[in-house]
């Protein structure tokens, strides 16, 4: 499908795979798309768009403005080293934005008519028109698959190419709101754009009388057209028609719908607001003000986020769960739905304000135009119109380039997030001698081309399934624990040797369908499986591993992971991350394995008693596991303690003697010969993993991991969740 984005060659329109339909999403064929000349030349500066190759004013602006940003990359240097401190930072970059290559997906608010429907989604019915919003989601594309509750019914009366609008629309809607205005009352706006335009317009619906104040005077013109009371350039004329028309009373409510750098907004606005007045903050200005008349006035101060209730909350906007009508009334999809009414209802003529269209073909002139200041008018709809079929557009693979064989192992990456991003494809960059990049599947079509634009991989692509029949030796999962044993099983069952992140399964249903197809193969054909349990390979453990070859008693380790708080909604809290004990705790249960060698005898665990449910059960425990050999392993996770301190601490026992791990940058021993080894830079093997890997799968070697080790490390944490969190 075609996608507009942004990158170091300015606006473009490229060929992207389509992203897949999810459970609670709508798939939709769009047909017009609305370009916000105000937000989106606003993310464009934002993110240095508008003057390509501007990457280091950008980054040390970021750096500038947040001591916490510096605090953490000096922390990391001295837990990491420079050159891993180096490639986090440069990986960072790319993740922000801010890389020459980097494509940034443009757009947030469209309208089209639904092709497909997740599985779960209620009241959406394949041949609807519907509007939709939310960035990275309702993009500028052919195809958008967006949550439910970002989509809406257009009304029959409602055009879709109005409804297109119907993000900005609800931006203005909740400030709408959030003002509390009633009728009769003085309104002052602050910012006559897009937003203001259609802010003023619903104050004038709702009977207020509205002032309005902007230094461009076509702006000016515009609210005047729409049937503003008054409006005007100059801060002084308005400071005193607000004296006039209130009779020197001041503003009820003074809405800010500007962005600007200056002190003035606010200034004005504290100005000419009455006593116990309220100030509505929607665009973006300093807030550095004066408190004496803030506080002389008793002046409310609110602000307003976004399209309203339910934005920026996962639980609303991905996992489907609406607000109680008779506590939320106005959710941000009622917000939509009710702007698309007045839309339908004539009160309110977009056309005044937003009129220019152009084709997908010609998106870049109207973006030029914009970033010069040169656009028509406050907005832009952008026509879909085209004689491609669904069947074309809808394509989830796009392949980029052909390549020779050249006899090295052929990978393919299946997910990139930050940790794929920052560790793996560095390391890989560093055994290029050995592979080659064949394809990269992402959720996101534009994150594949990008990334195998930049890999030079043949292949980019939204679904693993476009990949199975490729002639590939490997394949990376990277993605989120939810689909890692779906995709293993996928991968294995075509004959694919597979490195998946940990853990390897959430669940025991899971864990059993990847033991069967192992139990039930032809085991001399069969596709390695290797579990990222990268700590085994790290020079620490392999030392530890060595010293304990010939050890006369059983071990005692004590283990203790400190790691930093994670607050209740983010997603490796959830059912898509698995919790800390399945995803994380599982690399020690591995260490445990792999340091006794033997099968578990027993577990048992035990977790904090808290009427605080920020602190989850699992991710404050401890487990402790007896192996057949006498070996007694605990370990302590938390994430109650300080990031301050070290986060890994292992203390081992055994034939009188102790070692001591401190967070993988030095090993301390006491006992008959005493010793002391570190690294430069913490180390927990990835690199290694990474070779062992390759070179098992090149050798036709044994498998760097066993697999009894993989499966009984992730039995482990599955029965200690089931202790903890399932009281099994």
């Amino acid at each position: 499908m075609q996608q507009v984005i942004s990158s170091s060659k300015g606006i473009e329109v490229i060929n992207v795979p389509s992203s897949l339909l999810e459970t609670g999403t709508v798939l939709i064929e769009v047909e017009y798309s609305f370009i916000s000349t105000g937000t989106e030349l606003a993310t464009l500066r934002a993110l240095g768009l508008d003057q390509p190759n501007n990457e280091s004013r950008i980054l040390s602006r970021r750096v500038s403005e947040s001591m916490e940003l510096v605090n953490k990359i000096v922390k990391y240097l001295q837990d990491k080293g420079i050159r891993k401190t180096v490639q986090r930072v440069f990986a960072r970059m790319s993740n922000n934005e801010v890389s020459y290559d980097r494509l940034v997906t443009l757009g947030y608010s469209c309208s089209g008519r639904v092709v497909s429907v997740g599985q779960g989604v209620k009241g959406i019915s394949i041949g609807d028109f519907v509007a939709c919003a939310g960035a990275n989601r309702a993009t500028h594309s052919e195809l958008v698959v967006v949550p439910e509750n970002l989509v809406v019914h257009v009304p029959e009366e409602c055009s879709l190419k109005d409804a297109s609008s119907v993000a900005i629309g609800s931006i203005a809607m909740h400030g709408f709101r959030q003002s509390n205005a009633r009728m009769g009352e003085f309104i002052g706006v602050i910012g006559l754009g897009l937003v203001g335009l259609i802010m003023a317009r619903l104050l004038k619906i709702a009977g207020c009388r509205v002032l309005g104040l902007d230094i461009d005077e076509v702006s000016v013109s515009q609210a005047k057209r729409i049937g503003i009371d008054s409006a005007m350039s100059d801060s002084n004329s308005f400071q005193n028609q607000v004296e006039i028309i209130t009779d020197s009373m001041g503003l009820d409510r003074c809405i800010i719908t500007a962005s600007s750098e200056s002190d003035e907004i606010i200034a004005a606005a504290m100005d000419t607001t009455r006593q116990k007045g309220r100030v509505l903050v929607l665009g973006f200005v300093p807030l550095r003000m004066d408190k004496y008349p803030f506080m002389r006035k008793e002046i409310e101060f609110v602000s307003s986020s976004s399209y309203g209730p339910g934005r920026y909350d996962s639980n609303y906007e991905d996992q489907g769960l609406d607000y109680p009508y008779s506590y939320v009334r106005w959710t941000e999809k009622r917000n939509m739905t009710e702007y698309l009414r007045l839309l339908a209802s004539g009160q309110f003529d977009l056309s005044e304000i937003a009129k220019e269209e152009v084709p997908l073909i010609s998106v870049k002139d109207a973006y030029d135009r914009l970033i010069r200041g040169k656009a028509k008018s406050r907005g832009i709809f952008v026509n879909y119109s085209s004689e491609k079929t669904f069947k074309e557009k809808s394509k989830t693979s796009v392949q980029l380039r052909s390549k020779p064989v050249s006899g090295k192992i052929r990978l393919a990456i299946v997910g990139a997030g930050s940790f794929v991003r920052e560790m793996h494809l560095p390391n890989l960059e560093k055994l290029r001698d050995q592979i080659e990049f064949s394809a990269f599947v992402t959720r996101k079509g534009a994150n594949a081309i990008e990334l195998a634009n930049r890999y030079g991989a043949e292949h980019a692509s939204t679904s693993i399934d476009d990949i199975l029949d490729l002639d590939l030796d490997a394949v990376l999962i990277g993605t989120r624990p939810n689909k890692h044993a779906e995709m293993v099983l996928k991968c294995i069952s075509s004959g694919k040797n597979v490195l998946t992140e940990k853990p390897l399964a959430l669940g025991w249903e899971e864990l059993h369908k990847i033991k069967d197809f192992y139990d039930s193969s032809d085991k001399v054909s069969l596709p390695l499986l290797m579990t990222g349990f990268n700590r085994r390979f790290s020079p620490y453990m392999k030392r530890i591993k060595e010293a304990i070859r010939f050890r006369n008693t059983p071990l005692i380790i004590n283990y203790q992971m400190n790691t930093k708080y994670l607050p209740k909604d983010h997603w490796e809290r959830t059912d898509e991350g698995g919790g800390r004990n399945l995803t994380e705790a599982c690399h020690i249960y591995d260490l445990f394995t792999f340091l006794c060698d033997t099968e578990v005898d027993e577990i048992s665990a035990s977790s904090i008693r808290s009427t605080d449910d920020h602190y989850g059960k699992n991710e404050n425990f401890s487990a402790h596991i007896r192996f057949v050999d006498g070996s007694l392993c605990n370990l302590t996770y938390t994430s109650l303690g300080s990031t301050a301190y070290p986060k890994e601490i292992c203390h081992l026992f055994f034939d009188q003697t102790v070692f001591y791990l401190n967070n993988y940058t030095s090993l301390d021993v006491f006992g008959p010969i005493d010793d002391h080894f570190e690294t430069s830079f913490q180390d927990k093997g990835h690199f290694e993993e990474m070779g062992c890997f390759f070179s098992a799968i090149r050798n036709k070697s044994d498998w760097p991991i066993p697999f009894w080790h993989q499966t009984q490390a992730t039995e482990i944490a599955l029965k200690v969740e089931d202790i903890i969190s399932n009281h099994v």
